[in-house]
């Protein structure tokens, strides 16, 4: 029996959705995290943070484990590891008028650009005659602050934004510092990356069991996105591919024959198809991007992306139009997609009994 025909014999999944709530308070509530990482991840991201800064994202309760916040990066300061910005650092934290009035003060012509403006400011006026104006000042690491990070760079990773969230291979700043501990001489992203291996070979095989696929395609997708940040541009794009390959067959299309099955109607099967594929997913953006850096024109994209979909297991769509589909969304074409949609779910209709073998 066909992958496919063991997936349609498969009952719905039961979906659950946990909610959690906190009876009696609104605090968040404050995770359990060793002073020591507390400490690498305040400075990692203390430059995002005015000195004077009164309230703070609950993430920091939440995520890193600290109660206060400001207090912290006071500590961390009389420790060497942060320090004020300096005014000079801190022009670009001002309002453009603020700037021309420091300019027009000193004789200068303000000109239309701000980055331009605090270049010359900074360069021509002494900074002890304008810091008495720059009163909005942000933290920065210092010499020693910047040589405990870089002895320690998974936590500036941690703390950094990311197409991807390691939430669905269900690492947090406590997990990565137990990974990157017991495993010296590894480099944290080897390690990563071998957790989102290890997490996508038990999501493939609760899919099969289940035939509930999106759950295995968001790790294929957050996969691509972390090659595509190394810079392995064609591994990126054909792990993209095959994260689309399984949302449009084996999530969305498996949904949509279902729906066949009760309706009958091939427009409501090819429609609930279209929508669970999401044509947002299948935008020009990372698609090009990554194809642009491997240097493919159009006729070469095409031919990569038949020749990767062509390695996986029999779909619903097949190899040429998918390919047709994956370029009819890039170019914004939702009628052409819909047209595809009704054509897989028409021929997989047609041979209906064989799913049910």
């Amino acid at each position: 029996m066909g992958l496919l025909n063991k997936l349609f014999n498969l009952k719905d999944e039961i979906k659950q959705k946990i909610e959690t709530s906190i009876a009696g308070t609104n605090q968040v509530p404050l995770k359990q995290v060793s002073q020591e990482i507390q400490d690498l991840l305040l400075i990692s991201v203390c430059e995002r943070y005015r000195t004077d800064e009164d309230e703070y994202p609950d993430i920091f309760r939440s995520e890193l484990g600290v109660a206060d916040p400001g207090q912290r990066f006071i500590d961390l300061k009389e420790a060497g590891y942060i320090r004020y910005a300096t005014a000079k650092e801190s022009l670009s934290n001002l309002k453009m008028d603020e700037l021309k009035q420091i300019a027009e003060q000193h004789g200068m012509k303000p000109g239309r650009r701000k980055d331009d403006l605090c270049f010359n400011i900074a360069k021509t006026i002494p900074e002890e005659e304008y810091e008495d104006s720059v009163n909005i000042r942000y933290w920065k690491i210092t010499k020693r602050g910047r040589e405990l990070l870089d002895q320690n760079k998974y936590v500036e990773y941690f703390a950094s934004n990311h197409p991807y969230s390691l939430d669905n291979i269900d690492i947090d700043i406590v997990k990565l510092h137990e990974l990157v501990q017991s495993n010296p001489g590894r480099q944290y992203r080897d390690l990563i990356w071998g957790e989102y291996n290890r997490k996508s070979l038990e999501a493939f095989e609760q899919a099969t069991e289940t035939g509930y696929f999106n759950p295995y395609c968001r790790l294929l997708r957050d996969m691509s996105y972390f090659l595509g940040e190394e810079g392995r541009y064609k591994d990126a794009l054909a792990g993209y591919l095959r994260f689309i390959y399984y949302k449009v067959n084996y999530y969305a299309g498996m949904e949509g024959l279902k729906e066949y099955t009760y309706s009958k109607k091939v427009s409501d099967a090819a429609e609930r198809m279209f929508i669970l594929a999401d044509p947002y997913e299948i935008s020009g953006s990372n698609i090009n991007g990554w194809s642009n850096r491997c240097e493919f024109n159009e006729k070469q994209l095409r031919s990569f992306m038949i020749e990767q979909f062509d390695r996986l297991p029999e779909g619903l769509i097949s190899s040429k139009d998918l390919a047709d589909y994956v370029f009819a969304g890039m170019k914004e074409d939702e009628e052409t997609q819909q047209k595809l949609c009704r054509k897989a779910i028409r021929n997989a209709a047609s041979e209906l009994p064989k799913y049910k073998k």
